[in-house]
């Protein structure tokens, strides 16, 4: 139990960073970057890095972001009342310490700087979508379903086979949505997800990745380091995973020793910063 053994990566030749160097940044193979027309992104927050740099590489890219809990006019009403808190010295005192200290001056120009970066690259007219809403196995709420999100980018005209890349970031709801997400295999090459909360979904990660394997290997893990290790084990609580479509790997590839040892370096970069990053043990 909690073995990552039957998950070690496919040792491809291409794997390139997209992204920033911490949490939010993701190893992906460039053949999928060269592929996609369409990469949407589930889960925003206050970063795009991933995306933004995507398109960077590949200018003609079309982005479709998914992220329920943010706008700009979200982003601009934090800010405002992070300003609020700072005339609030009470507030400042209880404070305990220098880094709760400094971030509590610095949010108010986080979130005006954050606001005033996501309106200017999320704009339609850009080819870079936002859309506030999540995605869920049923449409509820601010939450659709991968059948409505697929209709809503494509407009009921299905894209071409493998031009379609995904980054799921969306704080275990991907267990969810993956097997759904599965029937649309033929149209997307490859994805990145992070993997939450192994140690109370590990039955439901292994059959959800049993589904996943049938179209896909999996290139790369990392593990995000703000999560641990699942208690007792050496694997990690929470994983990023990069998979690519079985027919884009080739035969070569297939047969090679991976001897690799993760994280690899000069690619992989801790997501929480000053703190050891986790060594992958697949044994």
């Amino acid at each position: 139990m909690y073995s990552l053994k039957k998950y070690l990566p496919v040792k491809t030749n291409d794997l390139i960073r997209v992204g920033r160097d911490r949490d939010g940044g993701y190893v992906m193979n460039e053949r999928s970057i060269n592929l996609t027309k369409y990469l949407i992104g589930l889960g925003i927050s206050t970063d795009w890095s991933f995306e933004k740099d995507f398109k960077q590489k590949n200018k003609s890219l079309e982005i479709f972001a998914f992220d329920f809990s943010i706008s700009y006019k979200d982003f601009i009403r934090t800010g405002k009342e992070s300003l609020k808190r700072i005339f609030k010295p009470k507030e400042f005192r209880n404070l305990k310490t220098k880094e709760e200290k400094i971030k509590f001056f610095f949010y108010p120009f986080f979130y005006f700087k954050t606001a005033l970066s996501f309106n200017s690259f999320f704009k339609p007219s850009k080819k870079n979508t936002f859309f506030k809403k999540g995605l869920d196995k049923t449409a509820h709420d601010v939450f659709i379903n991968t059948d409505e999100m697929f209709s809503m980018i494509f407009k009921n005209k299905l894209p071409q086979p493998d031009s379609v890349f995904m980054k799921i970031d969306i704080e275990r709801a991907e267990y969810a949505i993956l097997p759904d997400v599965l029937k649309y295999a033929k149209y997307i090459n490859g994805m990145v997800i992070e993997i939450h909360d192994l140690k109370n979904y590990w039955s439901t990660y292994e059959s959800t990745m049993s589904m996943v394997m049938k179209d896909y290997d999996v290139v790369h893990v990392h593990g995000n380091n703000f999560a641990g290790f699942v208690k007792g084990t050496q694997t990690p609580d929470c994983i990023e995973m990069t998979i690519i479509k079985k027919d884009l790997i080739r035969p070569e590839e297939l047969s090679a020793v991976n001897d690799l040892s993760y994280p690899l370096k000069g690619l992989d970069k801790p997501c929480k910063k000053n703190k050891a990053e986790i060594k992958i043990d697949f044994d």
